[in-house]
């Protein structure tokens, strides 16, 4: 969960691709809306946002460990 808790990051795995997607959460409603997305070479094993939300980091461990860093901006998702 993003510090402010209205976004979620998760990393997904399926049969056609792998990748990072970010949902806004709507606390009133709580529905879930999918504001954004990446593809991945290979699926994310952890991700987890700084302090201030405006970056979120993609762990991946595979032969070598691997991070991805992402620069988030709550005003646009």
């Amino acid at each position: 969960w993003h510090p402010t808790q209205h976004y979620l990051a998760v990393t997904f795995d399926d049969d056609l691709k792998t990748g990072l997607e970010v949902y806004s959460f709507n606390t009133t409603t709580k529905a879930l809306t999918k504001t954004s997305e990446d593809y991945l070479q290979s699926c994310g094993s952890t991700v987890s946002w700084n302090s201030t939300g405006s970056y979120l980091v993609v762990g991946k461990s595979e032969t070598a460990e691997q991070l991805r860093m992402y620069a988030f901006n709550t005003n646009t998702g």
